[in-house]
């Protein structure tokens, strides 16, 4: 851990007395993020990472055409090997908004966490707090548009998963067959 401290104030003083490009030449991007890591536009943080591996190299937006249901997937590497999944569903009365908060809970949201041990996906739903929330800061709900935004987990045990997320939104059935 001392270590890893170490080199992170390294990188970060070279970065900050040569520039940005400096400090990836230094420091590496490799295209493979880990939470708490930063290094991107999507980002996963909090405590819910100390003890669990949360590694991922994109984040894909997958939109389920006929409900409308969106998929927000930290994947790592193929789309098959998903490290998080958040799939949200806007109600006839409440359509996503940009800068509107989403309480997940309320619209029968759900968060799950792939391990690779697992045979099955991990369904983390029913450990979130009310307070679970996603922002949108773009949203047109259509594949081919830009989304960006939001989500902070709050779970019932005290710990927290946030992250930031952005980019185009693709069919979901073109994309992966389901």
């Amino acid at each position: 851990m001392k270590d890893k401290l170490e080199l992170a104030s390294l990188c970060l003083a070279v970065g900050a007395s040569l520039g940005i490009g400096s400090l990836l030449a230094a420091c590496g991007d490799d295209g493979i993020y880990e939470c708490n890591g930063g290094g991107s536009a999507n980002t996963l943080s909090g405590s819910y990472c100390e003890n669990t591996e949360m590694v991922f190299t994109e984040v894909a937006l997958l939109l389920v055409d006929s409900t409308k249901t969106l998929r927000i997937e930290y994947v790592n590497g193929d789309r098959t090997n998903k490290t998080l999944q958040i799939l949200v569903t806007p109600r006839q009365d409440a359509p996503f908004v940009p800068d509107q908060t989403v309480y997940l809970t309320e619209i029968g949201a759900t968060v799950q966490r792939f391990a690779a041990s697992a045979t099955a996906p991990i369904n983390l739903t029913s450990e979130l707090e009310s307070t679970s929330n996603l922002l949108f800061s773009k949203y047109l709900g259509e594949v081919g548009s830009e989304a960006a935004g939001e989500f902070h987990l709050q779970f019932k045990t005290g710990r927290t998963l946030e992250g930031e997320f952005e980019g185009v939104i693709v069919d979901a059935l073109a994309a992966t067959g389901n």
